[in-house]
């Protein structure tokens, strides 16, 4: 009995020394809060969008094994005055513009917001990027969050044609929002205090994330919740029509305020859409000089520190080009 509870004594002790070295030393995060709510419905691995607390810590393994945090509204970007009123800017995207891999006020869309700023209007910008984000789940992503901000201007920066991405979906692609779009999804009673114990503990938080990436296929180089993504295909010798349609869909919604930005590597795929924005009568600025190895991690992964900061001066260029300084 005596060695069962040395035995005891000994595991506890080795728990409690292990949390505070993560806490503390490593400084992985707790759990935090979070909701989901309705996005595409159905079966789709998007069917649902995760809204965070305020502030919501992360691991990114990509972004050089630290923790970083969100932003005042949960979304990873800059910070948003809430206490007046603003231009809102969305700027929608996949895990390039979502941007795990430094923290929010170092994304592209806090470069992005910082330049809006200093040209002298009252614009904020708002980060809705998502790993795994195609056009088409952006659309739905803008729909969601157009509920809570009003936007002012809409952005959507690829870095792709999405050809294999926009497949995922089935075809024909429909754009019908579900019936119960936008509300929340309960969860169970079980769930909330797995959670609430999970909050309170880096090892636990850190166990959780195992066992959830464990059980998933590739990564976003951050917290890996969202549905894995495929790999970029090389593009055909036209865009898709699924790419056309989602871009259509943004300027059906948007009208003028509606700006797609592309920074992929291929000269002939932004050619092609600039084309077919002329043709349509869409706002269309790309660039070849963004997805660089000198500006991404490891020289093939997600964009490092320098290039969202190029990517983010871009993307006010751009925007500066189609609106003005308003």
């Amino acid at each position: 009995m005596k060695k069962i509870l040395i035995i005891i004594l000994a595991v506890i002790t080795t728990l409690i020394v292990v949390e505070l070295i993560l806490r503390f030393v490593v400084q992985y995060p707790i759990g935090y809060g979070k909701r989901r709510f309705v996005l595409l419905g159905g079966n789709s691995p998007y069917r649902d969008i995760t809204l965070r607390d305020p502030y919501y810590e992360f691991w990114s393994v990509e972004g050089g094994n630290k923790k970083f945090s969100h932003n005042n509204i949960g979304t990873h970007g800059p910070d948003i005055d809430l206490s007046q009123p603003h231009r809102y800017v969305f700027l929608a995207g996949s895990s390039f513009i979502e941007a795990f891999q430094v923290d929010h006020d170092q994304t592209a869309a806090a470069v992005f917001d910082r330049d809006l700023k200093q040209c002298g209007n009252d614009y904020s910008v708002i980060n809705i990027g998502s790993s795994g984000n195609d056009p088409y789940v952006a659309w739905f992503r803008a729909q969601f969050f157009s509920r809570l901000y009003k936007p002012d201007k809409v952005v959507l920066a690829i870095e792709d044609t999405f050809d294999e991405w926009l497949q995922r979906h089935g075809l024909p692609l429909d754009y019908t929002l579900p019936e119960r779009f936008g509300q929340e999804i309960p969860t169970s009673k079980a769930f909330r205090l797995v959670e609430k114990v999970r909050h309170q503990s880096s090892l636990l938080n850190l166990l959780a994330q195992f066992l959830r990436s464990s059980q998933q296929r590739g990564g976003n180089g951050g917290e890996q919740e969202e549905p894995a993504e495929p790999k970029h295909e090389a593009h055909p010798s036209g865009l898709s029509q699924q790419l056309k349609d989602a871009i259509l869909k943004f300027h059906e919604s948007y009208g003028d305020d509606f700006l797609l930005v592309s920074f992929n590597n291929d000269a002939n795929a932004n050619k092609m859409l600039d084309d077919f924005c002329c043709e349509n009568a869409i706002n269309f600025q790309g660039t070849e000089t963004i997805l660089q190895p000198q500006y991404r991690v490891g020289g093939n992964g997600h964009l490092n520190r320098t290039g969202n900061e190029k990517l983010g001066e871009f993307l006010y260029e751009a925007f500066y080009i189609t609106f003005g300084c308003e």
